[in-house]
């Protein structure tokens, strides 16, 4: 515990937290999205498949007779490395989101008397139990608060933003393995990574990233 009573694990503790959640999901998650995938694509002319699905169920029956179990698993190496990332930075955003903002209640007249940018110093100096520049001992100004529900959901709908901007790139990765057909697949996640990368360039892991974000 460091001079500000915060535990110096909580941002490990957040991102662990938030990955292992997703661990076991992705079992059973992996193989749903992959037929999401195919069954939202399987009309379009890239998608290159010999045959269509009737439903989702038989879409399951097609791949695991098909392809077999690895085909429904096809996208769980990069499923993985997408959920516990996103999960990871969601939950950590959103923990410390909601702590930010309780602590714009209970010091409002921090940001009054000297501006939002000052706020902001003196919030990340509190947090790292530095010196802050703006006193925060004075006990009579502190006012006991909680978050209203608007607050809660500006919070998450920020933590989920930001980790779904900076998991756009796994995103597009793993739909690519999801729907990718039989045509000239990819042999893997890094080989995906690798082909993406040389058709599109750099830009092409920021494909669908305003619709991933909203």
């Amino acid at each position: 515990v460091n001079r500000a009573g915060h535990s110096e694990l909580e941002p490990a503790v957040y991102l662990v937290a938030g990955a292992s959640s997703e661990l076991a999901c992705a079992c059973i998650s992996a193989p749903m999205e992959l037929i999401r995938g195919r069954l939202q694509l399987q009309n379009s002319k890239d998608f290159f498949l010999p045959y269509k699905y009737k439903s989702p169920l038989d879409a399951f029956r097609t791949i695991l007779r098909v392809e077999g179990v690895r085909g429904l698993y096809a996208t769980l190496r990069g499923a993985l490395a997408l959920d516990c990332t996103y999960s990871a930075l969601q939950f950590c955003m959103y923990e410390h989101s909601k702590k930010f903002l309780l602590w714009a209640k209970q010091y409002p007249w921090q940001v009054d008397q000297k501006g939002g940018c000052s706020f902001v110093s003196s919030f990340i100096w509190e947090r790292a139990a530095l010196p802050s520049p703006v006193s925060i001992d004075d006990e009579r100004q502190k006012r006991d608060v909680k978050l209203s529900t608007p607050e809660c959901l500006f919070a998450g709908a920020f933590a989920g933003g930001f980790a779904s901007a900076l998991t756009n790139p796994l995103d597009v990765i793993v739909c690519g393995l999801a729907t990718q057909g039989t045509q000239n697949p990819y042999k893997g996640f890094f080989d995906a990574s690798a082909r993406i990368y040389k058709q599109y360039g750099v830009g092409g892991f920021a494909r669908g990233i305003a619709s991933r974000v909203c």
